[in-house]
């Protein structure tokens, strides 16, 4: 948001009203986490290699740098991998401070593609020049670095699951003369084809086991959009693009938010809802419960909707 004295600001809005939490000159991006969206921002003062995440559990903006890699993790906390003092470092930060320092295994100058929590231990995803790998690292007692998943082709996402119990990882393989993707689930092929997506192409269910994608083809010419799930997909119409979407505990894709470029227009269960100005935070509950906030008008608003709930 904006500032009386011209600044950007990050707020924090709940039932107990609207905190502000940083002050800052440019936001330069949002991460995604199951601890809600971690937030990196910069002043004018900050060296050019320099950012800080904006945590509001420890009280104050952590001071990271580009080679800093981070993942949101429950109760509030971060897991960050950072080099210090010319060795990499794995540590926890969050209202209790920092916890589980140490250094790992890890050359500082590796291709890291991302850091995410997996069964109270951690995978790094590793870039090699013709394989990659994600590298176990165990906690600070007990610390299984020398342990490795191969990954075949070239590693370019890596997401935790909301409960951290499995995790998934997209790769780009070259066969010739032509480019595949795969996209995992723990040990599962999910899909794979000459598709391409990014990190902010899929989410989880509630239940942290079901996906959905975003995948982008290349159709004579033309970039074609689709949706898909382990139940479902979906394809978009040329005209419209998808900027936020969802899936619910059975692998089935509720809703999504398309926008021709000048409106956003949520879709619940095929049935479009009103255009409006803008819409985010698209969310499907456990009993298929499908909420977002818009601009309404001059309004801003949160929309339930209960169709279809579960017995």
């Amino acid at each position: 948001g904006g500032l009386s004295d011209g600044r950007a600001g990050v707020f924090r809005c709940d039932l107990n009203g609207i905190e502000q939490i940083s002050r800052c000159d440019e936001v330069v991006g949002v991460q995604p986490s199951i601890s809600g969206p971690l937030v990196f921002v910069r002043s004018s003062t900050d060296p050019p290699d320099q950012r800080r995440l904006v945590l509001s559990t420890i009280g104050s903006d952590l001071v990271i740098h580009d080679r800093t890699f981070v993942t949101g993790i429950s109760a509030g906390r971060a897991l960050v991998l950072d080099v210090i003092g010319g060795e990499m470092h794995r540590y926890i930060v969050g209202p209790n401070g920092f916890e589980d320092v140490c250094s790992v295994p890890i050359e500082p100058n590796a291709d890291i593609v991302g850091i995410i929590r997996w069964r109270g231990m951690c995978l790094v995803g590793i870039r090699h020049a013709d394989s990659s790998e994600l590298r176990v690292l165990g906690t600070k007692s007990w610390d299984i670095a020398s342990r490795s998943i191969a990954i075949e082709g070239q590693l370019e996402c890596l997401w935790q699951s909301p409960t951290q119990e499995t995790y998934a990882w997209l790769s780009r393989i070259e066969k010739g003369k032509k480019t595949i993707r795969k996209l995992v689930i723990g040990d599962e092929t999910f899909i794979n084809g000459p598709f391409t997506m990014g990190q902010n192409d899929l989410v989880w269910s509630p239940n942290g086991r079901m996906i959905c994608a975003r995948l982008r083809t290349d159709v004579d010419g033309r970039n074609v959009c689709a949706l898909v799930s382990q139940n479902q997909q979906i394809k978009i119409r040329s005209k419209f693009s998808v900027i936020d979407f969802c899936v619910d505990d059975e692998g089935n894709i509720p809703a999504w938010v398309a926008t021709d470029g000048m409106y956003h227009r949520p879709f619940v269960r095929k049935r479009p809802h009103d255009a409006v100005v803008y819409a985010w935070n698209l969310w499907c509950m456990p009993d298929n419960t499908v909420s977002y906030n818009c601009v309404h008008v001059q309004d801003v608003q949160l929309i339930v909707d209960r169709t279809d709930l579960k017995s």
